[in-house]
């Protein structure tokens, strides 16, 4: 198993720690990640475990964006144990756009605390980016077998659990 350190950027809209094309690569006991997504796990990521991760404020631990362009992208074997988000607008999220393909498996989200987040707990398979509206398609990357195992907390918004999946 690897270990990533987490690497400065020069600016606040890029994410602290990208993990692109890692194989079997575990992030531990990272300190307080204050930037865009505090972990962002995009396209050829495998076998990836992060543990002991503290975020906020922040966007928190996004899987994605898959697919955008119509592109093929695959993540599986992703695991998050033990993390605390304090005030981040999303917890634990997955995003596809639609239109791509591959697909986004295996993934466990595991004994999480979050304090007063917007979305604790997200999968958006319709992500657009964009000021106007994405145009609707029906192909989409999969997704299958999420594990969400003892995540507590409080949301600040009325909806903690938000799937928005693809038609």
């Amino acid at each position: 198993m690897g270990t990533i350190v987490p690497y400065p950027y020069p600016t606040h809209c890029h994410p602290l720690c990208r993990c692109s094309t890692p194989s079997r690569i575990r992030h531990q006991d990272m300190p307080n990640l204050r930037r865009d997504d505090c972990i962002s796990i995009v396209d050829g990521s495998k076998n990836l475990r992060a543990t002991d991760i503290t975020c906020g404020p922040g966007h928190g631990i996004s899987i994605g964006s898959l697919g955008e362009g119509g592109a093929k992208e695959f993540v599986s074997g992703i695991t998050v144990n033990g993390a605390k988000f304090s005030g981040t607008t999303n917890g634990v999220r997955i995003k596809t756009w639609q239109g791509g393909s591959g697909s986004a498996s295996n993934i466990k989200f595991q004994n999480i605390q979050m304090n007063n987040v917007t979305n604790p707990i997200i999968i958006d398979q319709n992500y657009c980016d964009q000021e106007s509206p994405c145009q609707q398609q029906k192909s989409a990357v999969q997704i299958r077998n999420v594990l969400y195992q003892n995540i507590k907390g409080t949301s600040a918004s009325d909806v903690a659990v938000q799937f928005n999946c693809s038609q």
